[in-house]
């Protein structure tokens, strides 16, 4: 029987990293159904992560990062009208 990633490290990295961003997809989900506000972050220093937390230390690896909290009250675009293309321009049948 074939085991996907058994043998080969490489793809288990990279499986892994996949794993961890549908991960992120529920918090995010989860985290909008709760009232907190949330984003997904790029551009960060990873570098700067492994040396304030220890990760390297510690066994861990960074795949992707995501703050969550409250927006202030007094955050003007949060209450700005969204823009948003129509439905039709959205969704089409196949």
């Amino acid at each position: 029987m074939y085991r996907v990633h058994r043998y080969n490290k490489l793809n288990e990295a990279h499986w892994m990293g996949k794993q961890v961003y549908l991960s992120m997809g529920a918090l995010l989900l989860g985290a909008g159904l709760l009232g907190i506000d949330s984003v997904p972050m790029e551009g960060v220093d990873i570098q700067a992560l492994y040396e304030e937390f220890g990760l390297n230390e510690k066994g861990y690896t960074t795949v992707g990062l995501v703050a969550l909290g409250y927006r202030s009250d007094n955050d003007i675009n949060a209450t700005l009208p969204k823009s948003r293309l129509p439905k039709d321009v959205v969704f089409s049948k196949a």
